[in-house]
């Protein structure tokens, strides 16, 4: 546990430090973009191949709104996926910093022996 020894504001800000090297690995790239676009992006939850009683259920069992599922019907006829996604801002501090450490995570395990991550103060609790 962290204690504050300075001037404490009503400023919600933490920092951190890393250690990497400058260029990221291909693999991290990658692991970073498929961890940031389920994140920010959401989940896939049916695609175009799905059939109606697919999306039904699925509107029916998370309480869509008849507006939601007519434009995810249109969506899907367009030829796109439905993703979900979701962010709990009563937990907002745990939900940021859970971003940034599966993003730590996620380039730690792609990483190389040549592109290794190093969190030397990854602690957000003060």
């Amino acid at each position: 546990m962290k204690y504050r020894r300075d001037f404490v504001t009503n400023s919600s800000a933490a920092s951190f430090l890393i250690a990497r090297k400058p260029e990221l690995s291909e693999r991290q790239i990658e692991a970073l973009a498929d961890y940031a676009m389920g994140e920010f992006l959401g989940f896939e939850i049916i695609s175009p191949d799905d059939s109606e009683e697919e999306l039904l259920e699925i509107a029916h069992g998370d309480r869509w709104r008849k507006k939601q599922v007519d434009e995810a019907r249109k969506a899907l006829k367009e030829g796109k996926a439905i993703y979900m996604g979701g962010v709990s801002f009563y937990e907002s501090e745990w939900e940021l910093t859970s971003l940034f450490e599966g993003a730590w995570r996620a380039l730690a395990d792609a990483a190389d022996d040549d592109h290794a991550v190093t969190i030397i103060d990854g602690d957000f609790n003060y």
